[in-house]
C-alpha cells in the first residue's frame, strides 16, 4: 500500500466494512453488518456516547483490533487491523478529540512525529526542514502560531487546530474527523468544515463524527446513525432533520430541558461584579451577574474568554480593577481561595484541568469537600460515600460502581461528575467554560437541566460557549468579547447571530 492518495472518480467505493464487530468479554460494543464510504463524499457519523463510534474509529485507525471475521477494505485492498502504522500506510488519517499531542515538544516536533520532512538530511535531526514543513502544514489551515511554540503553552482551540493541521497536512485516502470543532468558535469551525469539503472534492473520503447536528448537515453528503453498536439509520443530508437524527440516536424524542421563558433578573441582587478588571491580555472589564441569572460569554478563539474565567477563579492574577462577591471585596489568591469563597469552575478541558482520570469516581466527586465529611473534623469513609451517592444521583451519572476510575466513563458522564463535584460546595457563582464540549445530545439536555436548576436555586451562572444556539437557549444576557474587552452586552430580545458575529469580529453593522 502507499501513503499517497489515489485518483478515483467521485462516488467510487473507497472503504467497505462488512461484519465488523468488537466484543469485550460478554459485551458486544460494535456489531456493524455493512457500511460503505465513497470517494468525493463526506459521511457523517452520529450517535450517543457509548453508541460504538469511538470503537469504529479505533478499528479504522488501527488502535483497536476487531473480532475475527471482520472485513475492511480500502480502495479494494484489505486493511491490516490492529496496527496504527498499517492504517497510516493505507492512507488513514485521524483527528482525535483527545489531542494525542506531546505537550513537552514544540509544534514543529509534534507535526513531524513519525515522518521525515521533504528535503531533510538523510541522517540526523534536521531542525530547519522540520520547521519548514511545519510552517507549510500550519499555513494550509491558516493557523498563525509559531512552529517553535511548546504545545503545553497553547490554548485548547489551538491544540484542536494543530491536530487538524497534522492530519490534513499529510497525504491520505480516508480522513477521520472526530469532533473536530468541539473546542472551536464559529469562524474556526467554519474553516474546519470547509477543509473537510475540500478534502472530499480533491478525491478523498471523509468520515465526520459530530454532536453539533447543524455542522453535520453543513459538512456532510449523508449521515449514518449508530445506537448500541449497530447502524440504525442512514440518510442523505437533505433528510437529516434534528427530529429524525435525535429519534434514531436515542430511540425516543429528546426531552428539551431548557426553559422557554427566563425570569427577568433586574430586581435581583448582584452576586458578582467586576469594575475595571484587567489582567495580561484582558480588559478593562466591567461585568455584573445577578442572583439566578445565566450570563453568556461569546467571542472568537483568542478573544479572552477562558482568560477571563481563569481570572475570576484566581488562576490568573489581575493587574488592575476590583471584584466583589456577595457584596464583599473579592480578590482570590488561588483557585482554592476562590472555592473557599463560593466560586466554582467547570473548565474547558476536563481531562487536563478537572478530573483525576485514574482515581475513582467517588474521590473525583468529593475532592473539594473532604474536610467537611466527618464528625468533629475527622474524615469518615462512610460519610464520603453517602455524600458522593447524593451528588451522583443529583446529576444522573451512569456508572457501574463508585470505585471505578473516572476515565472509564463516557465523556457525558465525566462531565456530570465534574458538575457533581461543584454542586457539593454549594457555590454562589458557577462558571462554566464550554460545559457541553464533546458530549452527546442526551447528556447535553441533562447538563442544560442542571444549569437551569442551579439558576433556579439562586446561583449566579456564567456560561462560556462557542455554540451560539446553546447561549440563546440558556442565557438571560450575552456579553461578547473581542480582543480581551467586552464589545457588547445583549438582552434576550436582542439575541442575534449576525449581531454577535459582527461584534466578535469588529465589523460594523450597516445603518
Amino acid at each position: 500500500m502507499t501513503d499517497a492518495p489515489i485518483t478515483a472518480a467521485q462516488g467510487d467505493l473507497a472503504v467497505s466494512l462488512r461484519h465488523v464487530a468488537k466484543t469485550y468479554g460478554e459485551t458486544t460494543v460494535l456489531s456493524l453488518d455493512a457500511l460503505e464510504l465513497r470517494f468525493g463524499e463526506v459521511t457523517g457519523l452520529v450517535g450517543e456516547n457509548g453508541a460504538g463510534k469511538s470503537t469504529l474509529l479505533g478499528i479504522l485507525s488501527g488502535m483497536v483490533d476487531p473480532d475475527p471475521g471482520s472485513e475492511i477494505d480500502i480502495a479494494g485492498e484489505p486493511l491490516p487491523t490492529g496496527s496504527p502504522m498499517a492504517s497510516r500506510s493505507a492512507g488513514v488519517a485521524m483527528v482525535s478529540q483527545e489531542f494525542p499531542l506531546v505537550n513537552q515538544l514544540s509544534v514543529a516536533e509534534n507535526l513531524s512525529l513519525g515522518t521525515r520532512p521533504e528535503g531533510a538530511r538523510r541522517f540526523g535531526y534536521d531542525a530547519r526542514a522540520v520547521a519548514r514543513e511545519a510552517r507549510r502544514m500550519l499555513d494550509a489551515i491558516g493557523l498563525d502560531i509559531s512552529p517553535a511554540a511548546i504545545v503545553s503553552s497553547l490554548s485548547v482551540p489551538a491544540r484542536q487546530l494543530l491536530e487538524i493541521a497534522k492530519a490534513v497536512g499529510r497525504p491520505s485516502r480516508l480522513l477521520i474527523l472526530d469532533e473536530p470543532t468541539s473546542a472551536l468558535g464559529p469562524v474556526e469551525a467554519g474553516l474546519v468544515l470547509s477543509l473537510a469539503r475540500k478534502h472530499a472534492a480533491a478525491g478523498g473520503v471523509v468520515l465526520f463524527v459530530g454532536h453539533r447536528l447543524d455542522e453535520v448537515r453543513r459538512a456532510c453528503d449523508r449521515v449514518v446513525v449508530l445506537r448500541n453498536g449497530r447502524k440504525v439509520d442512514e440518510m442523505p443530508v437533505a433528510d437529516a432533520s434534528d427530529d429524525r437524527l435525535i429519534r434514531a440516536m436515542v430511540g425516543r424524542d429528546l426531552f428539551q430541558a431548557v426553559a422557554e421563558q427566563h425570569e427577568a433578573a433586574e430586581e435581583k441582587k448582584v452576586v458578582f461584579a467586576a469594575d475595571g478588571l484587567e489582567a495580561p491580555g484582558l480588559g478593562p472589564i466591567d461585568l455584573a451577574v445577578r442572583e439566578g441569572e445565566i450570563l453568556g460569554i461569546a467571542g472568537l478563539m483568542g478573544a479572552g474568554r477562558s482568560r477571563l474565567v481563569h481570572t475570576l477563579f484566581g488562576a490568573i492574577e489581575p493587574t488592575a480593577g476590583r471584584m466583589a462577591l456577595a457584596g464583599h471585596p473579592f480578590s482570590p489568591k488561588s483557585p482554592s481561595d476562590a472555592v473557599e469563597r463560593g466560586v466554582a469552575l467547570v473548565p474547558e478541558d476536563r481531562k487536563l484541568q478537572s478530573i483525576v482520570p485514574n482515581a475513582p469516581v467517588r474521590w473525583n466527586v468529593t475532592l473539594p469537600t473532604l474536610r467537611g465529611l466527618g464528625r468533629g473534623g475527622v474524615f469518615t469513609p462512610r460519610a464520603e460515600k453517602r455524600r458522593a451517592t447524593e451528588l451522583l444521583d443529583l446529576t444522573k451519572v451512569r456508572l457501574s460502581a463508585m470505585e471505578q476510575p473516572v476515565r472509564a466513563l463516557s465523556g457525558g458522564n465525566q462531565q456530570r461528575v465534574v458538575f457533581s463535584r461543584w454542586f457539593g460546595v454549594d457555590p454562589k457563582l458557577l462558571i462554566l467554560d464550554e460545559p457541553t464540549r464533546g458530549v452527546d445530545v442526551g447528556a447535553k439536555a441533562d447538563i442544560y437541566e442542571l444549569i437551569e436548576g442551579a439558576a433556579e436555586r439562586g446561583v449566579a451562572v456564567i456560561v462560556v460557549s462557542s455554540e451560539l444556539d446553546e447561549l440563546f437557549s440558556l442565557c438571560d444576557r450575552i456579553a461578547v468579547l473581542r480582543k480581551g474587552r467586552i464589545d457588547a452586552v445583549l438582552d434576550r430580545a436582542e439575541f442575534s447571530k449576525e449581531v454577535i458575529m459582527r461584534s466578535a469580529t469588529g465589523v460594523e453593522v450597516a445603518s
